[in-house]
C-alpha cells in the first residue's frame, strides 16, 4: 500500500511539474510575429521564480534585422528587469556595453506598479500594441540577455513574523527577424 502511495505521489509532483512547464511553452506559442518578420527559433520561455537572475546568450548575424519583445507574466507584477549587453563591444569604457536597460517600473515616469515597461500601449489610432525593440547589428555578434525577478517585498503574518512570497510565472523573450534591407 506504501508503494502504491507513493508511486501516486511521485505521478503527480511529475505531472504538476511538466503541465507548469507545458503552459510556460504556451505562452510562447500564443505570441504570433507580423510580417515581414518571422519569429526566431531563439526566442525562448521558461518557468522563472522571483529572487533569481537568468542569463540568456544570443547571436545575431549582420544580415538579419532583429525585433526584441519581453512578456511575463502577470504574477510578477512586471518587477522584472531586462538588460540586453553586446558581449561583442569593445574594452573602451566610452562605449556602452549595454544596448536596452528596461526595469519593469520607472521611477522616472512615476508608472504604478504593473503599468511599466511590460504593458501594452496604445498608438495615434487607439490600437494596442506591446513595446518591441528593434536591433540592426553592423556585424555579427552575441548579445546576452539578463533577466533579474525581483523578490517582492517581505510581508508579515498575523503573528508579526516576516516572510517573503515566492512567487512563480513565465517569462519570455521574443526574437523575430527578417533580412536586412539594404540602405
Amino acid at each position: 500500500m506504501k508503494k502504491i502511495f507513493w508511486l501516486v505521489s511521485i505521478i503527480l509532483f511529475l505531472t504538476k511539474i511538466s503541465y507548469s512547464q507545458l503552459s510556460c511553452s504556451n505562452f510562447l506559442s500564443n505570441r504570433k510575429a507580423e510580417p515581414p518578420y518571422k519569429m526566431s527559433s531563439m526566442s525562448k520561455s521558461a518557468v522563472s521564480i522571483s529572487g533569481h537572475v537568468y542569463k540568456y546568450e544570443v547571436p545575431l548575424s549582420a544580415d538579419k534585422e532583429y525585433r526584441l519583445m519581453f512578456f511575463a507574466s502577470p504574477a510578477f507584477n512586471n518587477n522584472i528587469h531586462f538588460k540586453v549587453i553586446d558581449k561583442n563591444a569593445t574594452s573602451d569604457p566610452s562605449d556602452d556595453k549595454v544596448i536596452l536597460d528596461l526595469p519593469g517600473e520607472n521611477p522616472k515616469t512615476q508608472n504604478a506598479r504593473g503599468t511599466a515597461a511590460l504593458a501594452p500601449f496604445e498608438d495615434k489610432d487607439g490600437h494596442e500594441f506591446h513595446p518591441y525593440f528593434d536591433i540592426i547589428p553592423a556585424h555579427a555578434t552575441s548579445l546576452e540577455i539578463i533577466i533579474d525577478v525581483k523578490q517582492p517585498p517581505a510581508q508579515k503574518d498575523e503573528y508579526g513574523n516576516t516572510y517573503t512570497e515566492v512567487i512563480k510565472g513565465c517569462v519570455a523573450v521574443v526574437i523575430l527577424e527578417k533580412p536586412s534591407e539594404s540602405f
